[in-house]
């Protein structure tokens, strides 16, 4: 059983649809501009009959945020697709590796709609992902327990601009779905350094405080 409930579930869903960026011509895979790291504001999927994937992800939640996705991105927009020679599959071995970040059936589908597209080997590009989740600090007022209830977009950005100084504001955004925060994209170079990203930043949301969810 999930630990999440339908209401929360649903708005990440729509909230994913609803900052999607735009699609551009199928690409050559390791042919792309820059990275968009994605993660969500939830809680781990902790099943009751937990596999060996499940008792990792579970066991390694500290805060509130989980991995999401860490797409290779053009200046023009994201590859729909990519052509690439490398494995389309995933062995035993890289998706116990990727456990920390996501569930096995995430991390396939993480792979198959984004990973192919670094141009990476499978066991290389979810090392980068750990690598680019590791390198976001994760502000104190964001770091549960004592998570305010509510927090304006301009106050997430700040607070995370704040703790990580080489982070610019026009390098984040902030998703929310109907005054429901959800969670956060940084974009980063190809190294993993911040960079400002002018056409994701602009989706960011904007205006009143955002009700932040609790997380158990």
């Amino acid at each position: 059983m999930s630990c999440h409930s339908p209401i929360v579930a649903g708005v990440l869903a729509a909230a994913a649809l609803a900052i999607a960026p735009p699609a551009i011509a199928d690409g050559i895979a390791g042919q792309f501009d820059f990275y968009v790291l994605s993660m969500s504001w939830t809680e781990r999927p902790c099943a009751d009959d937990e596999d060996d994937y499940d008792e990792i992800l579970c066991a390694a939640g500290k805060h509130g945020f989980d991995f999401v996705s860490l797409a290779p991105r053009h200046e023009a927009g994201a590859p729909a697709a990519c052509s690439t020679l490398m494995p389309t599959d995933l062995s035993e071995e890289t998706l116990l590796e990727t456990a920390t970040l996501m569930s096995k059936a995430s991390a396939l589908e993480e792979w198959a709609a984004r990973g192919v597209c670094a141009g990476l080997r499978a066991d290389d590009y979810f090392a980068l992902a750990r690598d680019a989740v590791a390198a976001v600090a994760i502000p104190p007022d964001l770091v549960r327990p004592g998570v305010p209830d509510r927090l304006t977009p301009s106050q997430i950005i700040g607070d995370f601009t704040a703790a990580n100084p080489r982070l610019v504001a026009e390098g984040l955004a902030v998703d929310c779905y109907r005054g429901v925060f959800t969670g956060i994209k940084v974009c980063m170079t190809k190294d993993l350094d911040f960079r400002p990203c002018e056409e994701v930043h602009a989706l960011s949301c904007q205006g009143d405080p955002l009700v932040i969810p609790e997380i158990e």
